[in-house]
């Protein structure tokens, strides 16, 4: 096992070391081998926690004896799962498989202490993931279904002219003012329950948010009827949609359609080939829209339990 040091999270300059290691691994290996999108970091760790939970509790990161890093990993006790990111090299060895252990170790604590002692851990393994698989088998964990598919589109293949419904527009968010209608749409989109105040110093402060890449469609009568909120790898080129959503009153107008239209020609025009956008294998809704946009499954994500 290589010699290495953890070190807990501690802002914005370990949250870029996090994202440029991840990209580098991604231009070795590819996605499709344990890496998500370098926007889903931020988006997990602010998003995902929402200051729920200390970060320097729940992330850390791991660097060999030279100062590299070579791995980072995180709980996410309030959706039951975890995440470890590693170098290339030290995948299917005894390094990943002691820092997995690790990892669900803290996972399992976090969620014991706000009462899911109950519930399952979750790890994921992207499909054709051997060396997890085996790791997360031999912690004593079991194979579950495929619950959620990443797709990808081509942005070098034609995207229609975004087309709305008389008196909607589509535009980014313009600024921390804008907080109480972004947690609205979030709101009526999902089941989650933001405020405007949470939503501000909880993602909009936070490192790698952009308002100006989360796209909103204004109904005509000033509410955000629907947004996404877009992430760039500029060392691979691959843009990501995470999340989209449509307001509940506003659904089967097309609104997410020309939204995820007009954002994919800005992905273009920010040097992307290629766009990602993930689904739930149980939401045929999403499954069908994304299908008609042009993407297609790269590959499927396990659950696996213990």
């Amino acid at each position: 096992m290589t010699n290495y040091t953890l070190q807990p999270f501690s802002g914005t300059e370990d949250l870029q070391r996090m994202q440029s290691a991840l990209a580098q691994w991604i231009q070795i290996q590819g996605h499709n081998t344990g890496y998500c999108h370098v926007g889903d970091v931020p988006h997990r760790l602010y998003n995902g926690m929402r200051g729920r939970y200390p970060l320097d509790k729940l992330v850390e990161l791991a660097f060999d004896e030279s100062g590299a890093l070579i791995g980072f990993l995180f709980g996410q006790p309030f959706h039951n799962a975890f995440d470890l990111f590693i170098h290339p090299a030290h995948r299917g060895g005894s390094t990943e498989q002691a820092l997995l252990e690790r990892v669900y170790r803290q996972t399992r604590e976090a969620m014991n202490a706000i009462e899911r002692e109950e519930t399952p851990v979750m790890g994921d393994v992207d499909e054709g993931d051997t060396d997890r698989a085996a790791a997360l088998t031999a912690l004593g964990f079991e194979a579950g279904e495929n619950y959620l598919n990443l797709t990808e589109r081509l942005l070098a293949e034609p995207i229609p002219e975004p087309i709305l419904p008389e008196g909607f527009t589509i535009r980014p968010a313009a600024g921390e003012h804008e907080a109480g209608r972004l947690a609205e749409v979030h709101n009526n989109s999902f089941t989650s329950s933001w405020t405007p105040e949470i939503y501000r110093d909880e993602v909009m402060r936070k490192p790698g948010y952009d308002a100006h890449r989360e796209i909103v469609v204004v109904a005509p009568d000033g509410r955000f009827a629907a947004f996404c909120i877009y992430w760039l790898d500029p060392i691979n080129r691959i843009g990501l949609f995470e999340p989209v959503g449509t307001h509940r009153e506003f659904q089967r107008k097309g609104l997410a359609r020309a939204m995820m239209n007009s954002t994919m020609r800005r992905m273009r025009e920010e040097n992307m080939t290629r766009a990602m956008v993930g689904h739930m294998t149980n939401n045929p809704a999403s499954t069908n829209l994304y299908a008609s946009l042009g993407f297609q499954t790269k590959y499927r994500v396990y659950q696996y339990k213990k």
